[in-house]
């Protein structure tokens, strides 16, 4: 069965690639950046852009999956403008690539979506089914994406696994994990002691790992559907700055302040982001706001799923972080 992966965000791309390496696909990648092709010394590499229908062609010929990891972008602009260019990367490359896969006999879609789209509510962990309204531009166009897949699943009696992931880290990322484990490396004291805001995360690998595991999984032909995909814990944040730094072996260096100083320092950092001493500030906005979601359908589905615990994962952003 050949496999395409597309490149858009590459650590999440690359830990498919490694997963289905270890499955001995038949396996093909789309990137745009021909620099990375060394990085995929076991499959075949096409270069070329997600929006060149003569490139897409090419890579979709004979191809029965697809997992789509669309390009991240960093809009600017007003409200509109952002939804505009998000729709084009999440909307846009997906109904490319189901109008050709189809073409072509495609007979399973995997896409990586984003637990944003289930909305977001501090008071509360939400699953699928909370109804929830996606409240950014990103995650608006992430939803418009997943209800094509669905009408083209429909259409096509296509298999199609939609993946929500919560923050997602692991090696060669640019989470704020990451910005922990800069912190920790510069032996930075941090004020975490005492924020109780409990953080849904997702290891890549595990994420990876877990698509595939649902593709393997059939309903009478077709399914299974949406699913938020998250690390078995949750984390609190002085929890995983602690694990982190003893990842590093380095000494746990956290302490408390009055929250509301708190909050002003987060305020500084996002009002100055685009000071580079300062910037930093704002991770503490995102910490101090419990973000909790479930993952009971995904372990109700595939109950058997083993999953890389935060020890392992951590070190594993020590060792990979230049490999595929």
């Amino acid at each position: 069965m050949s496999i395409l992966v597309t490149c858009g965000t590459g650590f999440v791309s690359r830990a498919f690639v490694r997963a289905l390496r270890e499955e001995h696909r038949d396996l093909r990648v789309l990137i745009r950046d021909a620099s990375k092709v060394s990085l995929f010394p076991a499959e075949k590499v096409l270069v070329g852009d997600l929006f060149d229908l003569s490139c897409l062609r090419r890579a979709v010929t004979g191809v029965e999956t697809i997992v789509h990891v669309p390009p991240r972008v960093y809009p600017n602009g007003d409200v509109q403008s952002q939804l505009a260019m998000h729709r084009h990367a999440h909307v846009e490359s997906t109904r490319l690539l189901l109008e050709l896969g189809v073409a072509e006999g495609l007979k399973k879609f995997l896409f990586v979506s984003s637990a944003h789209a289930t909305g977001r509510d501090p008071e509360k962990t939400l699953c699928e089914s909370s109804g929830g309204t996606p409240d950014t531009p990103y995650a608006q166009a992430k939803l418009a994406a997943e209800r094509l897949i669905e009408s083209y699943a429909e259409r096509h009696s296509i298999q199609t696994v939609i993946l929500r992931p919560p923050s997602i880290y692991g090696p060669g990322d640019k989470s704020w994990v990451s910005s922990l484990f800069r912190a920790a490396q510069r032996n930075l004291w941090l004020p975490l002691k005492g924020i109780r805001a409990a953080q849904s995360l997702v290891f890549v690998d595990n994420l990876a790992r877990a698509g595939l595991a649902l593709l393997r999984v059939s309903r009478n032909g077709i399914g299974p559907g949406v699913f938020i995909v998250k690390d078995r814990e949750d984390y609190r944040p002085e929890d995983l700055y602690a694990a982190v730094c003893q990842t590093l072996g380095k000494k746990i260096k956290i302490f408390q302040v009055p929250f509301p100083l708190l909050r002003a320092l987060a305020f500084i950092g996002v009002k100055f982001k685009e000071m580079p001493t300062l910037r930093g500030l704002s991770l503490f906005r995102q910490l101090m706001i419990p973000q909790r979601y479930c993952g009971h359908l995904f372990d109700e589905t595939v109950p058997d799923f083993s999953y890389v615990g935060l020890d392992e994962a951590l070190q594993s952003m020590l060792t990979k972080s230049s490999a595929v």
